[in-house]
C-alpha cells in the first residue's frame, strides 16, 4: 500500500511538473524581441529573491512574486511566466537546501501552472491588454490574477499532501497566512515597479535593486528573530536543573522552530554508557523509539554526528547507509541531528524527524545554537544533580541520608494524602552495635552498617526508600499498611539475624535489629509525626523490651517518648530526635554541657532514695530555669544531666555553664524535718563545629561524661 501511494505521488509530481514546463515553453515565442534583455535582467534578480526565502511558520515566503506581477503589467505575460519558472528552476542551485528531483520538478511545474492561471485572469480582466498605466482597472486585475495564482498554487500543493497522506486542515490556515503576509509586502513593491516603469522604461528594471535589499533585510530580521527566540528560551532555563524538564522544554522549542513531525532529545547516560531518549515531542512519539537507547559501539547516524561534532541533515534516510531502522514506530523519511558536546564531554543529541523527504530547509541549522546552549545547561544540571545526590548520600553506607529521607517522606505522605493511601515508616536500630566497634574496630562497624544497609535495600523492594537515619539507625518508608509493613520488617529482621559479614578473615555474625513501625494516616497526620512515632515504637516497643523484635506504634509510648517521669525533663531519646531535626534544618554548631552531681551516691545512702529522687527533681527545675527556650536539657542517666545548645560560642557557653553551676551550688535541698543539703556539680563543656551526624555528637557526649566521672572520682579519692 505504501509503494502504491509513493507511485501515485511520483506520477502526480511528474504530471504537474511536465505540464507547467510545457506551458511555459509554449509562451517563449510570445516574448517581444525588445524585451529579452529586460526579461534576462529580471530573471537574474528573481532567482536571487527566490534563493533568499523567509520562513513563515510551516511555509516559506519570498518577494519574488513582485517581479512577475510588475513584468506582467509592464511588458507582458510571456516575459512574466518565463522569468518566474526560470527562477524556480535555478534558485535551488544557490541554496544549501537539497531536494529530490521529483520535488524540484513539481515546484517548477506548480509555479508555471499558477502563473498561467494568473495571466489568464489578468488578461481576461484587461481584455488582452499587454501594457497599461497604473490605474484602478490594472490594480483590480492584478489582485484577481494574484488570487487565481494563490488558489491554483494551494490546490496543487494540497492535492499532493492528500496523496501523501500528510494533509492537515491546519495547513490551510498556515499557508493562507503565509501568502497573506507575502502579498502585503510584495504587492506594493510590484506596484512601485510598475509606476517606475510607466515613468521611464529603464527605471522599472533598476527599481529591482532596492527590492533585493528589502528582501535581504526581511530575511535578516527573521534570522535575528529566530536567534532571539532561541536565546529567550535558553534564558528561561538557566535556573532549571531537572534534566527531564529541561529536555522536554528544549524538545518543545525545537518542534516550534522546525515544524518537524517528531523531536527526540537524547541524553548520554554515563552509567549505562549509551544515549537514552529523555524527551519526546509530541508526547505520543514515545512509543516510536527504542527505550533501550543507543550504544556508541552500535554505530549509527546519531553517534557518527556526535563524533564529528557538526550538525547533519539527511534529506532522504533511505539513501544514507548510516541510518538503520530499529524496528520501533514508523520509518521517518528525513532527519536532522544536532550534537550536544560541551568541553569535550558528550551530553547528547537533538534529533528532528519528518515523514517526508527533503522536509527541512537551511533554517534548520539554527537549532544547532539551541543544541549548543542546551549542552551547557545539561552539563550544569548533571553536575547539580551529582552534587545534590552526594549531599543526599551517606558516605559510610552509600544509602540516602536523613535529609533525603525527610524530603522523600514528605513527598510520599503528601501523595498518599491526596490518594487516600497509607505510608508505613520503619526505624531500624542495630542492637549492641558498640560491641562491633569495641571488639573489631570502627572499620568493622562500618562494614556491618554497609552490609546491613545493602540487605535492607534488597529486601525492602524497589518501591521503598531506605536511608541511614543516624549512627546505627536506618529509616524505611513503604506505600503499605501496618500489617503488610509488619510482615515485611519481620522478614527483614529474620534475615539480618542469619546474616554474616566477612571482614578481614572474621565472620561477624549474631547481628540483630530492633524495629519500630508507624503508619500514616492511622498513627499520625503528618510526615514528621509518623517518623517520630516510628522512632518511639522502636525505642520503647522493641529496644526497651528486649531488642531483636519488631513493634507497631502504640499511644502508650508517647509519654515515655517525650518526658522523663522522674525529673520532668526531656528523655534522652527525644533529645536525639530534636537534634536530628535541627541538623536537617542546617544547624552545625553545638555547645554541650555535661552535669554530674558530686557525691550524690552518699545522699541516697544516708537519706534514702526518696530524698535522692526529690533532689533530682529540684535539680532538674534549677537546670530548666537556667536555660532559654531554644536550649535542650535531658536526664542523661542516674545523677547526670545533658544540655545541648544550638549555635553557641565558647564565651556564651561559659556563661550558661557558670549559671547552672551557681544555681545548683546556691540551692538548699531539704532532706527531712531539719536537714539541709548543699551540693556541687561537676561540669564539662565543649563547643562542636561542623557536626554532620547526631551520632557523632552523642558519641562525643558519652566521652565527655566518662572523662568527667574519672575526674570527679580522682578528686574524691584525693
Amino acid at each position: 500500500m505504501k509503494r502504491n501511494r509513493q507511485f501515485k505521488v511520483a506520477m502526480y509530481q511528474w504530471v504537474v511538473g511536465v505540464s507547467g514546463i510545457f506551458l511555459t515553453i509554449c509562451y517563449i515565442p510570445q516574448i517581444h524581441p525588445g524585451h529579452w534583455m529586460v526579461a534576462a535582467w529580471m530573471a537574474c534578480f528573481a532567482t536571487l529573491l527566490e534563493a533568499m526565502p523567509v520562513p513563515l511558520g510551516k511555509a516559506r515566503g519570498t518577494l519574488m512574486i513582485a517581479l512577475p506581477i510588475g513584468v506582467m503589467v509592464l511588458y507582458g505575460g510571456a516575459e512574466a511566466i518565463c522569468l518566474s519558472v526560470f527562477a524556480m528552476a535555478v534558485a535551488p542551485l544557490f541554496q544549501r537546501r537539497s531536494s529530490a528531483f521529483n520535488t524540484w520538478l513539481f515546484n517548477v511545474g506548480q509555479y508555471g501552472l499558477s502563473m498561467c492561471a494568473m495571466l489568464e485572469v489578468y488578461g481576461w480582466m484587461r481584455h488582452g491588454a499587454q501594457y497599461s498605466a497604473l490605474d484602478w482597472p490594472t490594480f483590480s486585475a492584478v489582485l484577481m490574477g494574484l488570487l487565481a495564482h494563490v488558489v491554483t498554487n494551494h490546490s496543487l500543493l494540497h492535492v499532493l499532501h492528500v496523496l501523501r497522506g500528510t494533509f492537515e486542515i491546519s495547513d490551510l490556515w498556515d499557508l493562507f497566512l503565509a501568502d497573506g503576509l507575502n502579498t502585503v509586502v510584495a504587492l506594493p513593491l510590484a506596484m512601485l515597479l510598475v509606476s517606475m516603469g510607466v515613468a521611464h522604461e529603464l527605471l522599472g528594471p533598476f527599481i529591482v535593486l532596492p527590492m533585493v535589499l528589502v528582501a535581504y533585510l526581511i530575511r535578516l530580521y527573521r534570522q535575528t528573530a529566530v536567534m532571539q527566540r532561541v536565546h529567550l528560551a535558553v534564558s528561561r532555563w538557566l535556573s532549571e536543573f531537572d534534566v527531564k524538564r529541561l529536555s522536554l522544554e528544549a524538545a518543545k522549542t525545537a518542534a516550534e522552530l522546525s515544524y518537524a513531525d517528531a523531536i527526540v532529545l537524547f541524553v548520554f547516560d554515563e552509567a549505562r554508557d549509551r544515549l537514552m531518549p529523555a524527551a519526546f515531542w509530541p508526547a505520543n512519539a514515545v512509543g516510536e523509539f527504542s527505550p533501550a537507547g543507543y550504544r556508541e559501539a552500535d554505530g549509527g547516524l546519531i553517534w557518527s554526528v556526535i563524533r564529528d561534532q557538526h550538525w547533519t541533515y539527511v534529506p532522504n534516510v533511505r539513501r544514507d547507509p548510516r541510518v538503520a531502522h530499529d524496528g520501533f514506530g514508523p520509518y521517518y523519511e528525513s532527519m536532522a541531528v544536532f550534537p550536544m558536546v560541551y568541553r569535550g564531554v558528550v551530553q547528547g543529541a537533538l534529533v528532528c524527524y519528518s515523514h517526508q523527504t527533503h522536509a527541512f530547509g537551511d533554517w534548520i541549522k539554527y537549532l544547532q545554537t539551541l543544541a549548543d546552549q542546551l549542552s551547557v545547561l545539561l552539563d550544569n544540571a548533571k553536575l547539580y544533580q551529582k552534587l545534590r545526590d552526594q549531599s543526599m548520600r551517606d558516605g559510610a553506607t552509600g544509602l540516602h541520608n536523613y535529609r533525603y529521607f525527610y524530603e522523600e517522606l514528605a513527598r510520599r505522605v503528601d501523595q498518599a494524602d491526596r490518594f487516600r493511601e497509607p505510608v508505613a515508616v520503619a526505624v531500624v536500630d542495630v542492637d549492641f552495635f558498640k560491641k562491633f566497634n569495641d571488639t573489631y574496630g570502627h572499620l568493622a562497624g562500618d562494614m556491618v552498617l554497609r552490609s546491613v544497609g545493602r540487605l535492607l535495600v534488597e529486601m525492602a523492594g524497589p518501591d521503598a526508600v531506605v536511608a541511614r537515619y543516624g549512627g546505627e539507625e536506618f529509616a524505611l518508608a513503604f506505600s503499605m499498611g501496618a500489617d503488610e509493613a509488619f510482615a515485611k520488617m519481620e522478614a527483614i529482621r529474620a534475615a539480618v539475624a542469619h546474616h554474616v559479614v566477612e571482614f578481614e578473615g572474621y565472620r561477624l555474625q549474631g547481628i540483630t535489629i530492633s524495629t519500630g513501625i508507624a503508619v500514616f494516616p492511622d498513627d499520625a497526620d503528618n510526615d514528621r509525626d509518623v517518623l517520630l512515632k516510628a522512632d518511639s515504637a522502636m525505642y520503647w516497643g522493641a529496644k526497651q523490651r528486649g531488642r531483636n523484635r519488631t513493634a507497631l506504634y502504640s499511644p502508650e509510648f508517647d509519654g515515655q517518648l517525650f518526658i522523663d517521669d522522674l525529673t520532668g525533663l526531656y528523655t534522652f531519646h527525644f533529645l536525639t530526635i530534636k537534634v536530628r531535626q535541627e541538623l536537617a534544618a542546617g544547624v552545625r554548631n553545638w555547645g554541650v554541657i555535661c552535669v554530674d552531681l558530686e557525691r550524690f551516691s552518699e545522699v541516697n545512702a544516708t537519706y534514702g532514695f526518696d530524698v535522692g529522687d526529690k533532689i533530682l527533681k529540684e535539680t532538674s527545675l534549677l537546670v530548666k530555669q537556667s536555660l532559654r527556650q531554644s536550649e535542650l536539657a535531658c536526664r542523661f542517666g542516674g545523677d547526670e544531666f545533658l544540655i545541648v545548645l544550638p549555635n553557641m560560642t565558647a564565651a556564651e557557653l561559659s556563661v550558661v555553664a557558670d549559671r547552672v553551676r551557681q544555681s545548683i551550688a546556691n540551692h538548699r535541698f531539704g532532706a527531712g524535718a531539719s536537714a539541709i543539703i548543699t551540693l556541687t556539680a561537676g561540669l564539662a563543656t565543649d563547643v562542636l563545629d561542623h557536626v554532620e551526624e547526631a551520632a557523632d555528637l552523642f558519641d562525643h557526649v558519652a566521652g565527655m561524661f566518662t572523662s568527667l566521672q574519672v575526674s570527679l572520682n580522682d578528686q574524691s579519692f584525693a
